[in-house]
């Protein structure tokens, strides 16, 4: 089975994983394939609010899978892992949390990353020309505040290090590559082309680099979609009137040197005019941006590349005829829902959200009432997933934290601009089955319509007699996914 590296470049990068991961939680589908995502998250920002709710994310994905890694599990049914699971490397030579480490930008200004002090004068004369004064002192922590040119000499340092050594190591015959990141800042403007740069022209002296050469590789660059507030409030350099200049200069470059040496085998692009205005912060935890449309549809790229790789095919690092695609919806409503969205991106989508999102919704409104009930699927006597089970870590810190960040992202999706709205949250347990929008349940006759979440107890009843063998964990998430499917399947015809 091949492997599917994902490099999120920048917050744009980390946000479109957090969306991606959140597809995969719910059972989005990759190619049949691919049973393996190897998410890595270059930011020199290491205190980023995005990054960190990423890896977060990423992290508890990792341990819900755990107890059935290697079983199709419905829900959680990829594999996610960090470049140290896969080679076995000790975590003080590689990071193990999904974040390439990048060296020597910490408590640093940029002059004392190039040595600028040590410069001869000539050397300095030509530095100047290329940096300005503002450039120099600029603060390592906090990423490159929208100067790919700063960006471009520290992450030129990626093949040197210890992480790009264990990814040849790992990477195999029919691996895939898939780089995200923004065209309108700092990091992933300088980051992208560089890393692409490195993996299409590197030096093919063994069997690693020479795969990863003819790896086939797709990207997805992000045109703005946010507006950023003044930052004289909070102190931010970041202007977003500047995000549309820079983001033609960056594309005429990419032309120039991506499109026209044929480095990408697909290549994405997406933005949103309309997008919303969001507090200005130059870093740090500060910046963690609300879930935006424009990430899912990112996020789809990504599924959208993993179900054309196998019909790509590169030759000496060229790409054999490459494809360029935009994303578009099929209309473009106050609020979007499911039935915004064109026919692939709706049949990715509908099914494997509404499953997780009617899974939350029976943990808040229905296993309180179950646990305090005798319910069938809840007894040890009939070998169901017993109640002590909601009290143990790896429900109450791990599995339940999770669908805490899934809601979570829901609710910044609908909130945001535009809106993307494909649930009804207002429902309680009486009429829980009128939770996705633009959908009503099937009558049970010509007066009665049953939309009781009692449905999905009644169907996990059924569902947990197929899966008594498996341990608790294994159990509740099979048990669950199954009866939150068949309830879809009969009450809404999804």
């Amino acid at each position: 089975m091949a492997k599917l590296y994902v490099f999120g470049i920048g917050g744009t990068g980390s946000r479109v994983l957090r969306a991606f991961t959140m597809m995969l939680a719910a059972g989005v589908r990759l190619d049949s394939s691919i049973d393996t995502v190897v998410p890595i998250i270059i930011d020199p920002d290491s205190a980023n609010g995005d990054l960190n709710r990423t890896a977060d994310i990423l992290t508890k994905y990792q341990e819900i899978k755990k107890p059935f890694e290697n079983e199709d599990s419905g829900f959680f049914n990829v594999k996610i892992k960090t470049l140290s699971q896969l080679t076995g490397a000790s975590q003080t030579d590689v990071s193990d949390n999904f974040k390439f480490e990048i060296n020597g930008t910490h408590s640093q200004k940029f002059r004392e990353y190039i040595g600028y002090n040590s410069l001869d004068n000539n050397t300095k004369a030509f530095v100047d020309l290329l940096f300005s004064a503002h450039n120099l002192a600029a603060d390592m922590d906090v990423g490159f505040k929208g100067n790919p040119n700063i960006g471009s000499v520290v992450l030129n340092q990626f093949t040197q290090s210890e992480e790009f050594t264990q990814f040849l190591d790992s990477f195999g015959n029919n691996d895939r590559i898939f780089i995200i990141s923004s065209i309108f800042g700092g990091t992933g403007a300088s980051g992208f082309p560089l890393l692409l740069k490195n993996l299409r022209e590197i030096n093919t002296h063994d069997g690693r680099t020479y795969q990863v050469r003819n790896a086939v590789i797709g990207a997805l660059t992000v045109l703005p979609y946010f507006k950023l507030k003044s930052g004289e409030a909070t102190g931010s350099e970041i202007d977003s009137t500047s995000f549309l200049g820079k983001s033609k200069a960056a594309l005429a470059y990419y032309e120039r040197t991506i499109v026209a040496d044929k480095r990408l085998n697909s290549f994405y692009y997406i933005g949103d005019e309309d997008g919303g205005m969001y507090d200005n912060f130059d870093g740090k935890d500060k910046q963690k941006n609300n879930a935006h449309f424009v990430e899912v549809a990112g996020a789809l790229a990504i599924l959208n590349f993993a179900s054309e790789a196998g019909n790509l095919f590169t030759t000496n690092g060229k790409a054999d005829n490459p494809t360029y695609k935009e994303f578009g919806i099929e209309s473009k409503d106050v609020s979007l829902t499911f039935k915004s969205l064109g026919y692939e991106s709706f049949t990715y989508l509908t099914k494997p959200l509404a499953q997780l999102s009617l899974f939350s919704k029976y943990l808040k409104l229905g296993l309180p009432k179950a646990i305090s009930a005798s319910t069938i699927w809840l007894e040890e006597k009939h070998r169901g997933v017993p109640k002590q089970f909601f009290k143990a870590y790896y429900y109450t810190n791990t599995f339940n934290k999770f669908i805490q960040h899934y809601d979570e992202w829901l609710n910044e999706l609908e909130d945001n601009t535009p809106s993307f709205k494909p649930f009804n949250n207002s429902v309680d347990f009486g009429n829980a089955l009128e939770f996705i929008e633009g959908y009503e349940p099937k009558k049970k006759n010509l007066f009665f319509k049953d939309a009781r979440l009692k449905l999905v107890e009644d169907k996990l009843t059924e569902t947990i007699t197929r899966h008594t063998s498996l341990p608790n964990e294994t159990k509740f998430v099979k048990a669950f996914y199954d009866a939150t499917g068949e309830v879809l399947a009969e009450k809404l015809g999804i």
